[in-house]
């Protein structure tokens, strides 16, 4: 801990925001496709590729609260 911020909390920090951020793209992009316009096929890889950054983001949040938790910061 440096002084009284902790750099690895805030790198974990980061990366939660990163990609908090890429789950809202992939959410905002599929709600904007999903009027059409887009084949079933690519809607699905879409779909995908969101529950993945759904994913990272959980991670990383779950991360982030474990070094929290852990280290007192």
């Amino acid at each position: 801990m440096n002084g009284r911020r902790c750099e690895e909390k805030v790198h974990l920090l980061f990366q939660y925001r990163n990609s908090a951020n890429q789950y809202l793209a992939r959410i905002a992009l599929m709600s904007e496709l999903a009027g059409g316009g887009v084949t079933k096929v690519e809607f699905a890889w879409l779909s995908e590729a969101t529950s993945e950054a759904h994913e990272k983001c959980v991670e990383a949040r779950e991360r982030l609260f474990k070094h929290t938790k852990e280290h007192g910061c």
